[in-house]
């Protein structure tokens, strides 16, 4: 694919409720399970927490995607590119080796944001407090993490449909970890989320918190975007006692 025809106008910034749009799943408001009391010390308390109704990419952002931005805005490619384009056969891998401030000036560009960690981990494990996007337990095949595929390096986006999250999301597992507009302390760190495909602490589980200063070009960190949702403004209040 071109870069003409991955450039294309981007999208409003906030849909309305009811909206599709392209590449992204609504998440619905409402309550889920952040965190967890059986994994790092910096994911408990377990608790739930509301949010509004938002948008997530499906995909983290390709590389023949960014290169498509950084053409039409002159930033920098990747430093390991070759030239103004990703290597051969990697235009549909995540793009990695991109800042916090890079990811977030794509973001803009397409008329979106990075999700918050609270927004990846509701996407990722839906209300039932799953510890996988798939399920309860780790597997074969599910996600390019060394716990399930051993891959050792960045895959295809959606190469593992099989470890999808209830709304349709992929590689909200391994793959590359993830950029969100989250700090993680007063460090100055964001947080990371997602693990990937070097991840061989554990299973990389929905509430596993990464830390990364804004400034770090990782060749394991990548990034999605997400949308917030405009909600009708409310209709003038009927008169007292009576239509």
């Amino acid at each position: 694919m071109g870069l003409a025809a991955c450039r294309g106008k981007p999208e409003p910034a906030e849909p309305r409720k009811g909206a599709r749009i392209r590449g992204m799943v609504e998440v619905p408001e409402g309550a889920f399970t952040f965190g967890s009391d059986d994994g790092d010390p910096d994911e408990s308390p377990a608790r739930g927490i509301e949010l509004a109704t938002y948008f997530i990419d499906v995909h983290e952002v390709t590389s023949e995607e960014y290169a498509a931005f950084c053409e039409a805005t002159k930033t920098a490619p990747p430093v390991h590119w070759r030239g103004a384009w990703p290597p051969r056969g990697q235009e549909r891998h995540p793009v990695t080796q991109v800042s916090y401030d890079e990811a977030q000036a794509y973001a803009r560009w397409v008329g979106k944001a990075l999700p918050t960690e609270q927004q990846c981990e509701k996407a990722a494990r839906v209300a039932d407090g799953r510890p996988f996007p798939w399920g309860a337990r780790m597997g074969e095949g599910l996600c390019n993490a060394y716990a399930s595929a051993r891959q050792g390096t960045t895959a295809e986006v959606g190469s593992y449909p099989k470890g999808a999250s209830p709304y349709g999301l992929q590689d909200m597992a391994g793959n590359v970890w993830e950029w969100t507009a989250s700090p993680y302390d007063d460090s100055g760190e964001m947080v990371i989320r997602g693990g990937s495909f070097d991840y061989r602490e554990s299973a990389p589980r929905a509430s596993k918190r990464g830390r990364a200063a804004p400034g770090e070009r990782r060749p394991t960190l990548g990034f999605r975007c997400a949308k917030s949702l405009v909600r009708p403004a409310p209709g003038p209040e009927a008169p007292a006692g009576g239509r």
